[in-house]
């Protein structure tokens, strides 16, 4: 097994598998990648403020959601397991001067490497190289964002003397691009994690500047990325059979927890002038007696994905 110590380790190991594919991925990651944060600004000399903890709450929780979709295919984090839970937590450490946090990364990769086959199914060797590379690459930050300062990474980069580094990840990418073999599943994987680092961004409220690793974004690319849309969002009415795993009373309304067939969950609101007495009873014996009910409702949608839904009728059988 081939331990992955740095960097530069891992770039040279990309290319080497590049040019001789192997079905066979034996490594190891120890000690790096570290992923660091840091965050300067008036507010943020040594502190954590609330908002920020938030932010990081948030990373978190995406991070979790992105992990269940590779290994369960689902983003319902309730499939993880306490190993799971445990494996895949971040400890951020914060340093003074400003809100600089630094998190050991390797568990979660190690974790993904373990499970490389249950995860990247029927694919081949690159395929599966590819896959993991991206991956590291999301949870590093690199690229994170579409819009990236490219001259305050190459004037850092030179500074800290890791020019050719630079050049050598660039080469990498663009070598993952040219192959046309990138899994759909780490492309899904890179989404969640730049909602993941938009977390932190927009709960960083007065920060100047944010840098993550060997990038870094100024007050005003930070204000772009806040304000960056989704790249979709639409309202459509669907008829689904659900599972209701949990149910709050409100004061006038119904709170669901629903879970669909592909085992995907989100919140549904019922008003009270919207479910008459009978369909209540329906709803509340589904759930006692955790079978399957088919409710017509007004779904929320960002990039294909159910966000929310509000009920209008159990629809019929």
């Amino acid at each position: 097994m081939q331990e992955i110590r740095s960097e530069k380790e891992w770039l040279d190991f990309i290319h080497a598998r590049l040019a001789n594919p192997q079905d066979n991925i034996d490594i190891r990651f120890s000690g790096w990648p570290n992923l660091e944060v840091i965050i300067e600004g008036s507010r943020f000399n040594g502190t954590l403020p609330t908002e920020l903890m938030r932010g990081f709450v948030e990373f978190q929780d995406e991070f979790y959601r992105a992990y269940a979709e590779l290994r369960y295919k689902t983003k319902n984090i309730q499939r993880l397991t306490i190993d799971d839970r445990e494996r895949l937590e971040f400890v951020f450490k914060i340093e003074d001067n400003c809100t600089k946090s630094s998190a050991d990364e390797t568990d979660l990769l190690n974790t993904i490497v373990e499970n490389l086959g249950k995860i990247f199914v029927n694919m081949s060797g690159e395929e599966k190289l590819i896959g993991i590379a991206l991956l590291v690459f999301a949870l590093t930050g690199y690229k994170i964002f579409e819009k990236f300062s490219d001259n305050n990474l190459k004037a850092k980069e030179i500074e800290a003397g890791n020019e050719s580094l630079r050049l050598q990840k660039q080469a990498v990418v663009e070598a993952i691009a040219a192959s046309g073999r990138v899994p759909a599943l780490a492309t899904d994987f890179k989404h969640h994690a730049e909602t993941a680092f938009r977390a932190i961004f927009k709960n960083a409220i007065g920060a100047e500047s944010i840098s993550i690793g060997d990038q870094s974004w100024d007050k005003k690319e930070i204000a772009e990325i806040i304000q960056k849309p989704d790249k979709s969002r639409e309202k459509k009415e669907l008829s689904l059979p659900l599972y209701i795993e949990g149910i709050r009373r409100n004061r006038g309304y119904l709170t669901l927890g629903v879970i669909d067939e592909d085992d995907r969950s989100f919140p549904m609101r019922v008003e009270s002038n919207m479910a008459d007495p009978d369909e209540t009873t329906q709803l509340f014996d589904a759930f006692k007696n955790s079978r399957k009910i088919p409710i017509t409702f007004t779904a929320k949608i960002i990039d294909g994905d159910i966000k929310a839904g509000s009920f209008i009728e159990l629809a019929q059988k």
